[in-house]
């Protein structure tokens, strides 16, 4: 191949490739924020994404407080609880959603500062 084409086609992958390096990231999905043990709305301490095909969920929290993290592909798939990790971080496989959810002890209220949740796309 002459280095004049080859030279070009060498400019044409970079052109490609750097876009789609670039888009990779993690992003919040819920936070940085207080979550809040409420006994009427779950959504107070729990977070899901849009439909973003993520390939890795993770949760930044206080440790021992326990936590699962979760991704949605028609069925939902739960990690084990995590009270240790920070941050906690479970595959999702390029899957529809990512959810992370906290584990309070009872629902009375209590509150955890600061939560932030996680994929990554």
């Amino acid at each position: 191949m002459a280095p004049k084409y080859f030279m070009a086609l060498v400019a044409v992958l970079v052109c490609v490739a750097i876009p789609q390096i670039g888009h990779a990231a993690w992003a919040n999905y819920w936070g940085q924020g207080t979550m809040v043990a409420s006994p009427i709305d779950p959504s107070k301490y729990s977070g899901s994404s849009g439909y973003a095909n993520h390939t890795d969920n993770r949760v930044w929290r206080p440790t021992h407080n326990a936590f699962w993290l979760a991704y949605y592909n028609g069925t939902a798939h739960w990690s084990t609880d995590n009270s240790l990790d920070n941050p906690f971080e479970w595959p999702a496989y390029g899957y529809n959603t990512v959810q992370c959810y906290w584990d309070p002890p009872a629902l009375d209220g209590r509150t955890l500062s600061p939560v932030t949740c996680q994929g990554f796309q």
